[in-house]
């Protein structure tokens, strides 16, 4: 049987392992001004680089465990040869004093460490540099931190990243497994009226369409859909206005005794 594949960025995985601070998620993000910004500045950059400077290199790499394969892919800023070692080099655009930088964000610099892995892996390199070019979007002044990595280091912090997503992965596909499992075998727990369960036949076999039922029903279609979703199947239900939440809080409790 074929395992599954997971397809994840490098900046997600990154991002999901090793962030840390508040559960705000509007923290850190950029407004349209900034994006913009932040991308004519890249693409400056790229250019004043000359050389061998490769930009934008897509890269990935899939890694196979007992139950799934994961494939990380992501988009390298630059590489390029100096004095025979290979770079990676990650560029930041931010709005901060870069001269204030003592070193590397840490999510910043593991995603160079990512790219820096896949390069070294696929052209049998035994070390790689990592190379931080953090710039100010409006006054365009840089500072840069360089760091050599061996292919060993680079092979044991990789795997370890990706066994704590693939520890987190396995749970997840686990308990979607149970859930489908008890969804797919959930019924209506209260006896139809008359032509109701024909209707709720009929149509299973085609878009799996139920009409909302009395005020259990919003709930009860909400978690066949659940299954359905998982399946590929189309799903469409018909609701009427929303149940209170000591309803909800009751119902739920309900169709997991009948799970």
């Amino acid at each position: 049987m074929e395992k599954p594949v997971t397809r994840i960025s490098v900046r997600n995985l990154v991002e999901f392992i090793l962030r840390s601070g508040d559960l705000d998620s509007r923290r850190g993000t950029m407004d349209k001004e900034a994006m913009l910004k932040g991308s004519r500045l890249h693409r400056k950059l790229q250019k004043q680089m000359g050389g061998d400077y490769r930009a934008e290199v897509a890269l990935k790499r899939e890694s196979s465990y007992e139950d799934l394969s994961i494939q990380v892919e992501g988009r390298a800023d630059g590489i390029f040869t100096e004095e025979e070692t290979t770079w990676i080099d990650e560029i930041k655009g931010i709005y901060g004093n870069v001269e204030k930088l003592e070193q590397p964000v840490a999510v910043h610099k593991a995603q160079a460490m990512c790219y820096g892995y896949i390069v070294a892996m696929e052209e049998n390199l035994s070390s790689i540099g990592i190379q931080m070019t953090y710039a100010n979007l409006d006054t365009e002044e840089i500072k840069r931190f360089r760091e050599v990595f061996s292919i060993e280091d680079l092979s044991d912090w990789y795997q370890k990243l990706l066994d704590e997503y693939h520890k987190w992965l396995s749970y997840s596909l686990k308990w979607k497994k149970e859930r489908n499992e008890s969804l797919q075998n959930l019924e209506f727990p209260f006896p139809y009226r008359e032509g109701q369960r024909k209707m709720v036949e009929s149509t299973d076999k085609g878009s799996r369409l139920l009409q909302a039922l009395e005020k259990l029903c919003p709930l009860f279609s909400r978690l066949s859909a659940l299954w359905a979703r998982e399946k590929g199947r189309p799903f469409f239900t018909l609701l009427p206005r929303p149940l209170p939440e000591l309803w909800r809080r009751r119902l739920l409790r309900f169709f997991r005794k009948k799970a």
